[in-house]
């Protein structure tokens, strides 16, 4: 507001996608809402400018946020797909569309038949310890069978097996 009348503003450069991706997750959080103000504030201004027909000070500010912001979001997808492909071994995310329920809830709509058959990809360093992780499971469940045993012996049957 202090600057309306003037024909140039200063403004900094827009930031980088390098910028952005040494930013946590709360920090990128806290810089959206930053850019979505800076943004509803300048198309204010231009829309003040247009009615008053005068010329808006430093166009190009508007333009440094909207390339700012969309660097922002590909840093953020940048991550949704690095964390997918560490999780799930997809490099893309589950094909389909966000639809909302009568309860407005969102939920995603498949497009495919295809996706819902893959299986799920364990990555190779990953197996080692899920099989670990199951052979000890089994020895905790005998284990445990064992020492139950003296305490039901006419049960002969597993809990699992009604």
């Amino acid at each position: 507001t202090c600057n309306w009348g003037e024909q140039t503003v200063k403004s900094g450069a827009p930031w980088t996608a390098k910028q952005l991706r040494l930013k946590s997750k709360e920090n990128l959080h806290k810089l959206w809402y930053v850019f979505l103000k800076e943004k509803n504030m300048l198309l204010t201004l231009e829309q003040e400018a247009k009615r008053q027909r005068l010329p808006m000070p430093s166009p190009e500010r508007l333009k440094k946020v909207e390339r700012s912001i969309m660097r922002l979001d590909t840093v953020v997808k940048e991550r949704e797909d690095s964390l997918r492909l560490l999780q799930t071994g997809q490099e893309r995310g589950r094909p389909g569309e966000w639809r909302r329920n009568v309860f407005w809830q969102n939920l995603l709509v498949s497009k495919s038949n295809e996706y819902k058959r893959q299986r799920f990809f364990e990555p190779s360093h990953v197996a080692p310890y899920t099989r670990l992780q199951n052979t000890e499971r089994k020895k905790r469940e005998n284990g445990n069978q064992k020492m139950l045993a003296p305490m039901f012996p006419k049960k002969t049957a597993l809990a699992s097996d009604h």
